[in-house]
C-alpha cells in the first residue's frame, strides 16, 4: 500500500525497522499520535508491511475495555502465551494473575512490565533459533559423516561458534548442546574423534571479523574482562560435560589467537596468562583430555609448556602463504621450512603438533607431499575444510572437499527469517561438487602413508601435435627436459586450442604436470584446461578439468592406462598459451 502525503512518517518508521532488523538498537520506542480518522492505523498497517523477518505484536484498544485491567497488555501477549513456562517462576506467577490464568493477590506492575519483556526476548530468540536450525540441519548430515568415514579420516576438528553456547549477553541458550551431542555421537558410531574447537570467542581473538567479535571492533577478547570471564565459563562447561567421553579427542580452546600482526613478548605473555586461565578451568573439572593451544604462526607466540606447568598439552599450527597462491615454488618451500623445523620443534619444548588448517591451493602434488611428511614424523593434522562456496573462478574453491556453491547467501539488513531459511537450505552437500582430485589425496594419506616419491615416466620415446605454433615455439619444446626451450599458442589464448603428446607406448599415469617458461611465469599460463586420455588417439576420455592458476599446474588423476594426453585450453587471455615442460607420473 502507498501513502501519498506521508513520506516523511514513512521512512521514519521504514529507519526504525531497519535498525531493529540489523540490530543496530536493542529496544526503541516510537509513539504516532494523532486525530482519529488521520491514518495512524494506516502508518501502522505500512510499517508491519515493511517488517519482513521480525515478529509483530498486534493490540487494538477500544474505550469500552478501559476498566478491564491488563486487557490491552493481555491482547498483545495472547499469542504468545505458551512460552509462559520459560520465564522465571515469579514473572511467571505475575503474568499469569494479571491475565487472570491462575489466582493471587493483585500483581506489581513493574513486575509484570519486566515479565512481558522477558517473554518479548523469549519470542524474539524463537525465529533466530529457526534460523540457525536451518542451517546446521542442511549444512552437515548423517551423510556427511559418511563421506568422512569413507574417506578413513580418523578425528574431525569440529568448530564451534561461542554463540552456539551463548546469547549476545552472556547468558546461557537454553539448549547449547544438542548439535554438538550429535555430531560427537554420530562421529564417534563411525569410528571418528571429535577434537572440540571453540572456533570464536566473545569480542573476537584476532584481528579478523571471522573471530567472534559482534560489531565494528575487532579483538575484542583479550582487553574485555566479561569476555574472558564467559569464555571461562563456556570450557568449564564444555570440560564437565565431556569429561570421561572416549569419543573426545580433546579441546582446542581458541581458534587463531592472535593479539595483533606483529606480536611483541609481552602480546605472547598476555596471550599465555589467558591461555593458562583457560586451561585451569579446564584441568580442574577434566585432568585427562588433551588440550590444544593456538600457537597459529610459530611456536614463538605461545609460552612453553613449563612457564605455566601445562601437561598433556598440543600446539597448533596454520601455516598459510596466501600472499603466494599461485606461485608452486613458494607453496612447496612452506612445506619444505614446515617439515624441517618440525624435528627441532619436538624436541625443544617437545611439543607435538596438529596442523589445523592449511592451504595448498591447486597444487596436488604439494598436498600430497605435505601430507607424507607430517605422517613420517608422526604428527597431526586436519585438511581444512570439508565445505567451501568459493568456486574455480575465484581461485577460493580448492582446499574444500566439497566446493563451488555461488548461491547467494542471506542479506542479514534486509532479508526477512523465511528469506533467511530459503537460502540457507540451498546449501545442502549434495548440491556442492566434489573435490575429487583433493579428497582422493586426503584418503590416500589418511591412513598414515609416508611415502611421496614420484615417479617420472621415461619420455624419450615421446611425441608432440598441437593445434597451431608460434614464434620461437618448437612442438618438441613442451617435452624434451629441456628448460631453454618450450612450445607456445603463437595467439592469443581462447577456448579449444590444445596441445597433445603420444608416449610411443600404453603407460600408467598418475599425476601430469604442466610447468610455463620461467621467463613469462605470470602471463602465459593456461588460464583454465581440460586433460584427457586416450589409448588409439581417437575414443578420450576427460580425467580432469580446472582454472590454470600460476606457471605450474600439478593435476592428480585416479590411475590409469593410456598411450596418448591431450591438454586442451579452455580460457581466454591476451598473452599466448606457453609450455616449458609437461611431466607425467606414474604414480607417487
Amino acid at each position: 500500500m502507498r501513502l501519498y502525503g506521508r513520506s516523511f512518517e514513512c521512512e521514519r518508521l521504514d529507519r526504525l525497522v531497519s535498525a531493529v532488523r540489523a540490530r543496530r538498537i536493542s529496544t526503541s520506542v516510537l509513539v504516532v499520535r494523532g486525530e482519529a480518522g488521520i491514518g495512524k492505523s494506516a502508518l501502522l498497517e505500512h510499517t508491519r508491511g515493511g517488517a519482513d523477518g521480525c515478529r509483530v505484536a498486534l493490540a487494538a484498544g477500544v474505550e469500552s475495555e478501559m476498566e478491564l485491567a491488563f486487557s490491552g497488555l493481555h491482547q498483545l501477549c495472547a499469542p504468545f502465551l505458551d512460552r509462559l513456562h520459560r520465564l522465571p517462576k515469579p514473572r511467571r506467577d505475575a503474568l499469569e494473575t494479571a491475565f487472570g490464568l491462575s489466582t493471587g493477590p493483585r500483581p506489581d506492575r513493574f513486575l509484570v512490565g519486566l515479565a512481558v519483556l522477558s517473554l518479548f526476548a523469549e519470542v524474539a530468540e524463537k525465529e533466530p533459533q529457526a534460523i540457525r536450525d536451518a542451517h546446521e540441519d542442511t549444512w552437515i548430515t548423517e551423510a556427511d559423516f559418511d563421506n568422512l568415514a569413507a574417506m578413513g579420516l580418523n578425528h574431525v576438528r569440529l568448530p564451534i561458534g561461542w554463540t552456539t553456547l551463548l546469547h549476545t549477553d552472556g547468558t546461557w541458550r537454553a539448549d547449547p548442546w544438542s548439535k554438538i551431542d550429535w555430531a560427537v555421537a554420530e562421529l564417534a558410531s563411525r569410528g571418528i574423534y571429535t577434537l572440540l574447537d571453540l572456533h570464536t570467542v566473545p569480542g573476537g581473538g584476532c584481528p579478523w571479523g571471522s573471530c567472534g567479535r559482534i560489531g565494528p571492533n575487532p579483538n575484542g577478547f583479550w582487553g574485555t574482562p566479561a569476555y574472558q570471564d564467559w569464555t571461562e565459563d563456556i570450557w568449564t562447561a564444555i570440560a564437565t560435560r565431556y569429561a570421561g567421553n572416549p569419543a573426545v579427542a580433546g579441546y582446542d580452546l581458541i581458534n587463531e589467537p592472535l593479539l595483533d600482526f606483529a606480536e611483541d613478548a609481552d602480546d605472547v605473555a598476555q596471550k599465555s596468562a589467558a591461555y593458562d586461565r583457560l586451561y585451569d578451568a579446564v584441568r580442574a573439572v577434566d585432568p585427562d583430555h588433551v588440550i590444544v593451544m593456538g600457537a597459529f604462526f610459530g611456536y614463538n607466540a605461545i609460552a612453553p609448556p613449563a612457564t605455566h606447568g601445562w601437561t598433556n598439552v598440543v600446539y597448533e599450527l596454520h601455516p598459510y602463504d596466501m600472499p603466494r597462491a599461485t606461485d608452486w615454488n613458494a607453496q612447496n618451500q612452506l612445506v619444505t621450512d614446515q617439515l624441517d623445523t618440525l624435528p627441532g620443534l619436538l624436541a625443544d619444548p617437545g611439543v607435538p603438533v596438529l596442523f589445523g588448517e592449511y592451504s595448498l591451493y591447486y597444487y596436488d602434488d604439494v598436498w600430497a607431499r605435505w601430507m607424507a611428511g607430517i605422517n613420517a614424523r608422526q604428527q597431526s593434522w586436519s585438511s581444512w575444510s570439508y565445505k567451501v562456496r568459493g568456486t574455480d573462478a575465484d581461485g577460493q574453491g580448492y582446499w574444500g572437499l566439497y566446493y563451488n556453491r555461488p548461491a547467494p547467501v542471506p542479506v542479514i539488513n534486509s532479508d526477512g527469517s523465511a528469506t533467511f531459511v530459503r537460502k540457507l537450505q540451498r546449501f545442502a552437500t549434495s548440491t556442492f561438487t566434489r573435490n575429487e582430485r583433493l579428497a582422493a589425496t586426503v584418503a590416500k594419506y589418511a591412513g598414515g602413508l609416508s611415502s611421496f616419491n614420484p615417479v617420472d615416466i621415461p619420455r624419450t620415446a615421446w611425441t608432440a601435435t598441437a593445434s597451431g605454433t608460434g614464434g620461437s615455439g618448437t612442438l618438441s619444446g613442451g617435452i624434451d627436459g629441456d628448460s631453454a626451450t618450450k612450445w607456445n599458442s603463437g595467439a592469443d589464448q581462447v577456448p579449444g586450442q590444445w596441445y597433445q603428446i603420444d608416449l610411443g607406448a600404453t603407460r600408467t599415469i598418475a599425476m601430469v604436470t604442466v610447468r610455463t617458461p620461467a621467463s613469462s611465469a605470470t602471463t602465459d599460463y593456461m588460464r583454465g584446461y581440460r586433460l584427457e586420455f586416450s589409448t588409439d588417439g581417437s575414443t578420450w576420455t576427460t580425467v580432469g578439468t580446472g582454472i590454470g592458476f600460476g606457471w605450474k599446474r600439478s593435476i592428480s588423476v585416479s590411475p590409469q592406462s593410456a598411450r596418448h594426453v591431450r591438454i586442451t585450453q579452455t580460457g581466454t587471455s591476451t598473452y599466448w598459451w606457453s609450455i616449458d615442460e609437461v611431466t607425467m607420473y606414474s604414480s607417487y
